[in-house]
């Protein structure tokens, strides 16, 4: 049956490509060739099918349209000429609907009265036959447009499907309206639903009493954690100043001198240069020029750095953030001497010197670490077992920056 109805039965209602009428399947050739009045629009007032041109949408707005008017023209419900109609319309539909219903009441109140309105306004004595039946016929009008404004308020307020809003087929409105003139909802029938509505919105709310308690109970308890969360975090605030000082206190246990002269041992040469886990890159302990001097530290690469990766090693120095940086004099100007110590030859020391030239190595350091100055190639590695600055594996660099400025 489903299939008939959608595919193959000659009565099923389709679409006219060019006017969008809907008409029977069977009709539709004669429809197209007799009755078609070629692209149409819809009209936004009475929802009827107009053709597609300025003279037709024209014609329609002026003479036609039931409901509507055009731009520049009177408000037919009293309120004067309006430069958008369409605006106008939708923003005083309750001052028009008002003012209809009070002329509908005006004309109903006549017609039982037996009064007699001409065209003036003027109410005479003795009605004539055509001015009641003409009043009686305006009352049906109004009637059926209030029945029908009504319909479609319940409909679109309760839900039922499929109302014609849109529709531009009268006679599909007139059988829609016929078939749902017994749904419309009688105001006791309101009455009840709102009571049963009432019922079960009180029983919801009996129901959702112990959930709401149960909520007020969690947030007190989420707030009397909050407290503890600051007082934990504040705690915990107080714990990282201290771990702060003792980070500063241990570093300065770890200082390998404070007098300007560092011996830095380095074991396991061979091994830590043949390693392919790791680049073999030491840091020596913290040398200090005086107890609240400049703060430096050594880097040396056992396999190099630069120009003499994999053939030298490369030795370097680097200034770093000290305790008493604002009381000394930048740039640094202390001349840093670099010597790799013979421990067969103590006359045959390697020693190599960097004077400070002011560049941004010497400035003061804004990081913890400064940046490195040095040797890239400072001593072939091929050289260091046989002229003895290796022995037993381990090799001796000593690191001394000289007292006061050159200049």
């Amino acid at each position: 049956m489903d299939k008939h109805l959608k595919s193959q039965c000659p009565k099923r209602r389709v679409v006219c490509e060019s006017c969008k009428e809907s008409v029977p399947n069977d009709q539709i050739e004669e429809h197209k060739n007799r009755e078609c009045i070629g692209s149409t629009q819809l009209c936004i007032s009475c929802s009827a099918r107009i053709r597609d041109t300025d003279e037709a949408r024209r014609k329609h707005a002026l003479t036609d349209c039931p409901v509507g008017w055009s731009d520049g023209q009177p408000c037919p419900f009293g309120c004067g000429p309006v430069s958008n109609a369409k605006e106008h319309r939708q923003e005083y539909v309750a001052l028009h609907t008002d003012r209809l219903l009070a002329k509908a009441k005006s004309r109903a109140v006549q017609c039982s009265e037996g009064q007699e309105v001409g065209d003036s306004g003027a109410v005479g004595l003795e009605p004539s036959a055509s001015s009641v039946s003409t009043s009686q016929m305006e009352m049906k009008i109004v009637e059926d447009v209030f029945d029908k404004a009504e319909l479609v308020y319940n409909l679109e307020k309760f839900g039922y499907p499929e109302h014609p809003k849109q529709t531009s087929d009268p006679r599909g409105q007139a059988e829609f309206f016929e078939r749902m003139r017994f749904s419309r909802i009688a105001p006791d029938e309101l009455d009840k639903q709102r009571d049963v509505m009432s019922k079960k919105l009180a029983v919801t709310y009996r129901a959702m009493e112990p959930f709401m308690a149960q909520m007020q109970r969690q947030y007190e308890e989420l707030s009397a954690g909050d407290a503890v969360y600051k007082e934990l975090l504040c705690a915990m605030s107080l714990k990282e100043v201290r771990i702060c000082d003792l980070d500063r206190n241990i570093s300065l246990q770890e200082v390998g001198s404070s007098d300007g002269t560092l011996i830095w041992k380095i074991p396991f040469f061979k091994e830590r240069t043949t390693s392919t886990d790791y680049e073999p890159v030491l840091y020596s302990p913290l040398l200090f020029t005086d107890k609240f001097g400049y703060k430096l530290s050594a880097v040396v690469y056992l396999n190099g750095q630069g120009r003499g990766r994999g053939s030298h090693i490369s030795l370097f120095a680097r200034i770093n953030k000290g305790p008493y940086d604002a009381a000394l004099t930048w740039p640094f100007k202390n001349k840093v001497s670099f010597t790799l110590m013979n421990q067969s030859s103590p006359s045959d020391h390697l020693t190599r010197h960097i004077v400070p030239d002011g560049s941004s190595q010497f400035q003061r350091p804004t990081q913890p670490t400064g940046q490195l100055f040095g040797f890239e190639q400072f001593c072939p590695k091929d050289d260091l077992e046989p002229k003895g600055f290796l022995k037993d594996d381990t090799l001796f660099v000593k690191v001394q920056v000289a007292k006061s400025a050159l200049f």
